[in-house]
């Protein structure tokens, strides 16, 4: 019986791929399946994926044009075959221990997603890694249900630190939005499992290794703008099916606010206006179904909120007092100075800005 089915999603990789797949055919859980989709690699990764599978039976590869993250990963749906699916990207690679450990967590607590924190992982300059503490503030060693810890839903989504029951996502029809590309396609896809799920179960160990310095990864593919607003598009589809999903428009309204400001600050500047009327306009229309209330934020996240819907102009007027310290700084500390100056607390941005740039 193949007790986990691991999905591994295939574009333009070659230089990691390896390191990967080793660390997948290294699994001490031996019953799995290792499902390889090449998504239209035009370099050696799909040859080094038919080189893997002739050494290890346990290896799948599918083949198929280009079309995206979600179409690949929904490929890899419809073939696995494994009581639980789990996902490592192809840059990234796993504890040896890593699906025996979630996999036995799984069966004893008769979880339908076992999550885990991860590991950043850099090769460059020097080796590094650090432990990410994903699920801190979230209890461990208990089965929760995600409504009761709704701090869960905030998490970044990180698919690829957990595992998920296939008969879960079988019967409530979860799959990935097919979306061009590779960015913001797990979005959707953690929002309803953690909705629909009743039985989680969260480890403090880490496991996945995630990369931190492939620079053609998705994350700094700054023209996707598009894809988180579909992303969210899919999410609102969704609550709309059913009231009882009514208790989630806030945790929703919140996740959405932070995660289009977590990819404002990244956009290059010719795009920011266009975005930013586009995520205006989205606040509005949840404002005028009824679905937003901004005194369900924190006070610095409503004023800013407040002032792009009602200003937007004034809005664009304060961040350019920033945007000579946008590639200076990080993105965090970007978005923190943007939330401060739109909030109104002028005196400290401006303290903190001359101090940046005396730097």
């Amino acid at each position: 019986m193949c007790k986990v089915s691991i999905l591994v999603p295939v574009y333009n990789v070659e230089a990691y791929l390896p390191k990967c797949l080793d660390s997948l055919i290294g699994q001490t859980l031996r019953e799995i399946e290792i499902i390889c989709i090449d998504d239209g690699s035009t370099d050696r990764s799909g040859e080094i994926l038919d080189e893997y599978a002739e050494k290890d039976k346990r290896i799948r590869v599918v083949h198929q044009d280009n079309g995206g993250y979600g179409k690949a990963m929904n490929a890899g749906l419809h073939f696995a075959q494994g009581e639980y699916i789990g996902v490592v990207e192809s840059d990234d690679f796993a504890a040896p221990e890593m699906f025996s450990q979630l996999y036995k967590a799984a069966v004893q607590n008769r979880a339908q997603i076992v999550k885990s924190n991860y590991y950043r992982y850099w090769d460059k300059p020097k080796e590094k890694i650090k432990k990410e503490p994903l699920l801190k503030y979230l209890p461990y060693k208990q089965v929760i249900h995600p409504w009761a810890y709704q701090r869960l839903f905030r998490i970044q989504p990180s698919i690829w630190s957990g595992i998920y029951q296939r008969a879960f996502l079988e019967q409530n029809q979860i799959a990935f939005l097919e979306t061009p590309g590779a960015a913001y396609q797990d979005t959707s896809f953690t929002f309803k499992v953690f909705a629909i799920a009743e039985r989680i179960a969260l480890l403090s160990d880490a496991f996945l290794y995630y990369r931190q310095d492939n620079f053609n990864s998705s994350i700094h593919s700054a023209e996707k703008a598009e894809f988180v607003r579909a992303e969210y598009q899919e999410i609102n589809t969704f609550l709309g099916q059913s009231k009882k999903y009514q208790t989630l428009y806030r945790i929703r309204n919140q996740m959405m606010f932070h995660t289009y400001l977590w990819n404002y600050v990244r956009l290059k500047p010719e795009l920011c206006a266009d975005f930013l009327q586009q995520m205006r306009q989205d606040f509005l229309r949840l404002r005028e179904s009824g679905q937003l209330e901004l005194q369900e934020f924190v006070k610095s996240d409503k004023k800013m909120l407040q002032l792009l819907l009602e200003q937007p102009q004034e809005f664009l007027q304060r961040e350019k007092r920033l945007m000579q310290l946008r590639g200076k700084i990080s993105s965090r500390a970007y978005r923190a100075l943007l939330i401060g100056c739109t909030a109104g607390t002028g005196a400290m941005l401006q303290a903190i800005m001359r101090r940046l740039m005396r730097k």
